[in-house]
């Protein structure tokens, strides 16, 4: 397979996605399109018994029609690609932008947190910030229950109300913080 592999390589190394495409350097949208869909169709029509030199071409047109298709990610791919880089800076290179831009993208989009989460800022606060609502509402529940049968509150109902209580001073005091240093 690694033989197979080094007929799409450069001398530098890195894997020339037109040569896996057999289309020209200049080739458009279109031929690259067109290239990539023949590939794939003769790939997949004999997928169940395909050697592995095909299963690799298919990976790597893949690869290619993903980095070729866009034009900034060809822009990029053809800079480095002249630029001599080996395949393993390339990649990296390729790969280092996409995680800054995930990166400048997702804080870009991540909303300011709600102040009572900013102050339950310790793993037990903020699950007990979560364990608290569902204490209270079980607690009704049952005092309800209780009161449909006309009898005074029960024990389960004091347990499910403490357990509230409990959970909102670990999430909203410093007893949550003393208990995360525990």
């Amino acid at each position: 397979m690694q033989q197979y592999l080094d007929v799409y390589k450069t001398p530098d190394g890195v894997v020339d996605y037109y040569k896996v495409l057999s289309i020209p350097y200049n080739a458009t949208p279109d031929q690259i399109e067109d290239a990539f869909l023949y590939i794939s169709a003769d790939y997949l029509s004999k997928e169940s018994y395909a050697s592995h030199e095909e299963r690799a071409k298919y990976v790597l047109a893949k690869m290619g029609y993903s980095e070729l298709s866009s034009p900034q990610k060809r822009k990029k791919y053809d800079s480095l690609l002249k630029a001599g880089f080996n395949h393993m800076r390339l990649l990296a290179a390729i790969e280092a932008e996409r995680q800054k831009k995930k990166i400048e993208d997702h804080q870009a989009n991540t909303p300011e947190e709600p102040q009572i989460l900013q102050q339950a800022n310790t793993r037990g606060k903020r699950i007990a910030l979560v364990a608290a609502p569902f204490f209270g509402v079980a607690a009704i529940f049952r005092l309800m229950r209780d009161n449909d049968y006309g009898d005074p509150p029960s024990a389960l109902f004091v347990l499910l109300a403490m357990a509230t209580i409990l959970c909102l001073l670990v999430a909203l005091t410093r007893l949550g913080d003393w208990l995360g240093k525990q």
